[in-house]
């Protein structure tokens, strides 16, 4: 349309308003005649500062990642009130978080194969979780509760870094939210089938595993192009080095790939220097991260000689061209997709299968369900959209392949069962695809979300987490704690006074706490290190330690060493044993080293397990002994007996049996320890048992060559028939039912003690002379207190001949029965008891005899 004067309505600098003013006899308005007005001055809006822009910019990810945390912590809200304990693995990881809190460790948590993992990154975690809630913020009554707040915190920032990274590369909104659920409901199938694993735990194998997520997001970031990752993927990177020695396998092919990968992109397109000096801060940063985690192994390998990595080595030696088939390997590796936490039962069986290791928990098929659906659903989003996957989202498929490859490998080299907790940091390769598939859904589907709508969303189903009973933390409170330590033992020294023997090693980390050094027997060197290794010297100083929570029980010469509110540790010197020594490998004070701990009623010995006991010089009877040992050998492995290096001779029986050896009397050390040591140097697995068995020790039983008579333990139950007319006469401090309620009662016959509130009172029991059994046989029970210090329980002939000397041992006390095999032509018998001792636990009480056998 023109006007009159031939003008375009539509023609440049001109409006349909101007071309309607020219019909009306208007000038036109031209460029040169046209008035342009001044912009209004509206007011600016404020700019809001630059951190709350970065909030707002990643608060998708922020919010629920904090909101997750509040739920997880306001689940264990126990933390801010009742103080925890440590106790097993966390107790001897707690030492090393205190090296940790002053700069001094090097090394990661021990391994089971006597070597400690790479590095002391969560050491120095849990150092800073307790330095700043414990000590700082007193926001927690204990240091553990601490370390268990920076645990919660790391993982949930590595699971909530991972999301915001990939929501970098996916665009969309939804997959935050998407992401969140998966991860949610991620968490929940993990807790369910191994209880406060994910987000809730301090053991080593558990607390690294959404770190390795972050690293593998980040490794495909990286190969995506996301150069200004590269630092975050260095930390975690070197996070999994420091936590498992397998780890260098996995971080050096992914890594090594995803730098590959965009080097040799940017190379084909001739921008690889210009891309290296526009990211080089991103590299310094990176290099600088590798080697600060650097600095703890490299300085360690150079100051212990040998170091750390020689055991490594040596235990790669010894175990080279050990694998596992390719069968077991694979039904290992279906285990963390059904979810059954018993690969290693389930695998110790060749026959095993597919359909053995299927959890039949409801869980399992409702997730692997919603799993199946889920990843439909994208590929039905993906084809219907005809856009392709992302170049990020191939790269994190890759990597789930990659992954379960290389863990398949790393499953052949395993050593030993395969338990879950090997593997755990796998279960993370399932969220990986989740990823995945939420990135294949939100940038497929055509319905798209608004931020807010999305943050609610995330907001929202972080939220549902309040629903995982899993993330209660499955720590005890403290009393609890101290009641499971009693029955436990391991030995600890008091420097420059006494060396001490307390239950558990939950107290060990806080008498380290309290500046008081301790150590233990060189079996668990690989454990709690070199500097915690008993020396000879500290033999003759050791402490028998236990738990109360009432200081009154200690009585002199025992002392309270250590307390806590409601703990008392309390300390009593070496007692010592006489002749004849009754000594039970069922007692952990014995084992001095070499065994693999209390089994039924003893213990297997390893290649070299020694037993040591004390024995007092007051009570030496004959310059000459013999050593009786009750205990079962193996076919083929012959065991060494020692006695203080003394060689004894050879125990060769694949079969249950009593051995008996003569003991020189000047290879005896009186007024100090003594030890027996049993030498099997064919020692190692048998069938699905992998510990190393040598010999298994029973009992040992030393006592006067002279003695004619053998004698054994007996249960009551099979020794209840009393020996008719026997009576007893009593002088000093004996009475009738004179021993400490404590001990209970026999369940038949009269009963004589020297307790009678008090254990200073000494005196003398003697039985009337009773006919001897045909058989030469006799029961005769025997209490005492935890002292048997100058107390003594014989069994003499009419003569006055010694007939047997009754073994006594300074344990906790209690009732025992010992039958007694003699030769029945010593005529006449009595039992003769003699209390001569007045300290603490010192008083002795008998039984009327039995007749052997039911």
């Amino acid at each position: 349309m023109e006007n009159q004067n031939g003008g375009d309505l539509n023609a440049e600098n001109t409006s349909p308003l101007a071309s309607c003013e020219n019909l009306g006899g208007a000038p036109a308005v031209t460029p040169e005649n046209r008035v342009v007005e001044a912009p209004s001055q509206s007011p600016k809006k404020s700019q809001p500062a630059a951190w709350l822009r970065s909030f707002q910019q990643h608060s998708a990810s922020v919010l629920p990642g904090l909101i997750l945390l509040a739920v997880a912590i306001a689940l264990n809200w126990q933390l801010f009130t009742i103080p925890w304990v440590e106790r097993g693995d966390l107790a001897v990881n707690a030492l090393q978080v205190q090296n940790a809190l002053h700069f001094r460790e090097l090394l990661g948590n021990y391994s089971r194969w006597h070597f400690h993992h790479p590095g002391p990154f969560f050491f120095y975690l849990f150092a800073a979780g307790e330095a700043v809630f414990f000590r700082f913020l007193h926001i927690v009554p204990a240091p553990l509760n601490g370390e268990y707040l920076a645990e919660m915190i790391f993982s949930t920032s590595s699971l909530f870094l991972a999301i915001h990274l990939a929501s970098i590369h996916v665009r969309e909104k939804l997959f935050q939210p998407l992401a969140v659920l998966f991860s949610v409901i991620f968490i929940e199938v993990v807790n369910a089938a191994i209880p406060s694993s994910a987000l809730a735990s301090l053991w080593p194998p558990y607390m690294a595993a959404f770190c390795f997520l972050l690293m593998m997001v980040c490794c495909a970031s990286i190969a995506a192009g996301h150069w200004k990752h590269l630092p975050i993927l260095a930390f975690a990177a070197m996070v999994m080095v420091h936590s498992h020695v397998a780890q260098m396998l996995f971080v050096t092919v992914l890594c090594s790939a995803s730098l590959g990968v965009t080097l040799i992109r940017e190379f084909r397109h001739g921008r690889l220097p210009a891309m290296l000096r526009s990211h080089r801060r991103y590299l310094v940063a990176s290099l600088a991260i590798v080697a600060v985690f650097l600095f703890p192994m490299v300085l360690e390998v150079a100051i212990h000689h040998p170091s750390n990595f020689d055991r490594i080595l040596e235990y790669l030696h010894a175990h080279h061209g050990e694998h596992n088939s390719w069968r077991v390997s694979l039904l290992y590796l279906v285990s963390f997709f059904t979810y059954n936490t018993t690969p290693d039962t389930v695998l110790a069986n060749p026959a095993a299968r597919f359909r053995d290791l299927l959890n039949p928990a409801p869980f399992v098929a409702s997730y692997w369900t919603a799993f199946l659906a889920a990843a439909w659903a994208a590929l039905i989003a993906v084809a219907l959209a005809k856009r392709g996957i992302a170049l990020f989202v191939r790269y994190l498929l890759v990597e789930v392949a990659v992954v379960t490859l290389l863990f398949l490998y790393w499953s052949r080299r395993i050593t030993g069962p395969m338990y879950t907790f090997n593997g755990y940091f796998f279960f993370v390769v399932q969220l990986l695809a989740l990823f995945a598939i939420a990135a294949c859904i939100a940038n497929s589907i055509p319905w798209k979300l608004g931020p807010r709508l999305a943050l609610a969303l995330a907001c929202g189903f972080a939220a549902l987490s309040v629903l995982i009973d899993g993330l209660k933390i499955a720590e005890p409170s403290a009393p609890e704690v101290k009641r499971a330590l009693h029955a436990n033992t391991v030995e600890l020294v008091i420097p420059m006074t006494t060396a001490m023997e307390i239950p558990g090693w939950g107290v060990a980390s806080y008498l380290q706490r309290d500046r008081i050094s301790f150590c233990l027997s060189p079996d668990w060197e690989f454990v709690f290190g070199p500097n915690h290794v008993c020396t000879p010297e500290n033999e003759n100083r050791r402490y028998t330690v236990q738990f109360s929570d009432n200081p009154t029980v200690c009585q002199k010469p025992c002392s309270v060493i250590y307390q806590e509110p409601q703990l008392y540790v309390t300390g009593t010197p070496p007692v010592f044993g006489s002749i004849p020594a009754l000594i039970r490998a069922s007692e952990p004070s014995h084992l001095q080293s070499g065994f693999n701990g209390i089994d039924r009623n003893g213990a297997w010995s390893e290649e070299t397990g020694i037993i040591r006991f004390y024995l007092g010089a007051a009570d030496r009877h004959a310059d000459s002994h013999v050593l009786q040992t009750l205990g079962i050998g193996l076919p083929g492995r012959r065991a060494y007996v020692s006695f203080n290096g003394f060689a004894l001779g050879l125990i060769n029986r694949p079969a249950r049996s009593i051995q008996t050896f003569s003991v020189p009397g000047s290879s005896i050390v009186w007024d100090g320890p003594n030890t027996v040591a049993f030498k099997v140097p064919d020692a190692g697995p048998v069938g699905n048992d992998y510990r190393k068995l040598g010999y298994f020790v029973e009992e040992l039983l030393l006592q006067d060559k002279d003695s004619k008579a053998v004698v054994r333990p007996v249960s009551e139950t099979l020794a209840d028939r009393l020996v008719p007319g026997v009576t007893w006469q009593a002088d000093g401090g004996w009475v009738p039912d004179g021993f400490f309620p404590g001990i209970g009662r026999l369940a038949t016959g009269g009963m004589w003690g020297s307790w009678n509130h008090n254990d200073a009172l000494t005196g003398r029991l003697t039985s009337r002379l009773f006919a001897p059994d045909p058989a030469g046989c006799v029961v005769v029970p025997v209490g005492h207190g935890p002292s048997v210090i100058n107390q003594r329980m014989t069994v003499t002939a009419e003569s006055g001949k010694l007939v047997a000397d009754l073994p006594l041992h300074n344990d906790a006390g209690g009732w025992k029965l010992f039958e007694v095999h003699y030769d029945p032509t010593v005529g006449r018998i009595r039992i003769n008891g003699e209390d001569e001792g007045t300290g603490w636990g010192q008083w002795l009480a008998a039984g009327d005899p039995r007749s052997c056998g039911n």
